[in-house]
């Protein structure tokens, strides 16, 4: 779980060096239950960087 996940910034700082610690890339847990890894470059693409754009990855509206 990262906290203050409202921008851009504050979600890469809180991902800190988990973002790229498994072969440039993270395993990220779905609600389901199912875990997958996905490439650091492809988890920075999912989240916007724009206000006021829905992020379906984190299921909020960034700041």
């Amino acid at each position: 779980m990262i906290p203050s996940t409202n921008t851009y910034t504050n979600c890469m700082n809180g991902m800190g060096n988990g973002l790229t610690r498994h072969s440039d890339g993270a395993n990220v847990a779905f609600v389901d239950g199912h875990v997958k890894w996905y490439a650091a470059n492809k988890i920075r693409g999912m989240i916007p960087q724009t206000a006021g754009t829905y992020c379906t990855f984190l299921n909020i509206t960034m700041d």
